[in-house]
């Protein structure tokens, strides 16, 4: 068996996968994880401490720092740019009253999609979810609403950090939440532009012109907006910017039915 959780800007997933003549105990257990958890107060010490090790994560942190920064600066404070872990001081300061307070207003039915895949009839699927989820009481909570989306363009900002290394982070923001046809687009852009060692921000900044060490791109995908992220380091930031300036405006140029073949 396989079990996993892991914490994204608007959501928090929880991850189970079994051999299938064990379906009905993945259901059995999943269930009780996430409806009848203990949070023992000595184990939330322990992993508050896990969790501030990593803000100091060697090759982590610094780019962490970096993107949220840009961020906050990208979308003037949005919600959307608050680092999913939080600050120092909240995790510090949780407390089992708290967790238990917030895990009842967010972690409801009407909050959540169940997803199952592999050798199950989705007959069997549904009788399951029934029978362990079935009693998992609805919130009358009112979710909140978050404002619009309001991009800052052509704006650029230097924060400095303890360490003789030079992030860059590029934003481009789209206003609108993607459709599951624009993210599979994106992803296929984003693949060309920063996946691997065929990419061409890798190939143009580092294998050309040694700017830039290890850039890379990826997405962010909120409710009400897409960011795309472009991560790098580098000492000339200036030079750098100018080339992905280049490659982005030529990306038309290269996209054809190629692609999709």
């Amino acid at each position: 068996a396989y079990s996993n959780a892991y914490t994204q800007f608007e959501r928090a997933w929880f991850i189970m996968q079994v051999a299938s003549e064990h379906t009905t105990k993945l259901f059995n257990i999943l269930s009780d994880n996430i409806l009848h958890s203990l949070i023992d107060p000595q184990v939330l010490e322990s992993e508050k401490k896990i969790i501030i090790n990593e803000f100091y994560e060697k090759g982590n942190a610094l780019t962490r720092a970096s993107t949220i920064e840009a961020l906050k600066q990208y979308t003037s404070g949005h919600p959307i740019a608050r680092d999913p872990l939080g600050s120092i001081e909240d995790i510090k300061n949780a407390s089992v009253e708290n967790l238990r307070t917030y895990y009842s207003r967010y972690y409801v039915p009407n909050n959540c999609a169940l997803i199952v895949t592999g050798n199950i009839s989705p007959e069997k699927a549904r009788d399951l979810a029934q029978q362990y989820f079935g009693a998992w009481a609805q919130s009358e909570n009112k979710f909140p609403v978050l404002p619009p989306v309001h991009f800052l363009q052509g704006h650029s900002i230097f924060v400095e950090h303890a360490s003789e290394t030079d992030y860059m982070t590029i934003c481009y923001g789209i206003p609108e939440s993607a459709s599951s046809e624009d993210r599979a687009a994106l992803e296929l852009i984003l693949s060309y532009l920063g996946y691997g060692y065929t990419s061409a921000l890798l190939n143009e900044l580092r294998s050309k012109r040694g700017l830039a060490y290890s850039p890379s791109a990826h997405a962010r995908y909120f409710k009400q907006a897409t960011v795309v992220i472009i991560n790098t380091i580098t000492k000339k930031p200036d030079a750098v910017l100018t080339v992905i300036d280049e490659i982005i405006s030529t990306l038309p140029e290269k996209i054809d039915s190629s692609w999709i073949d």
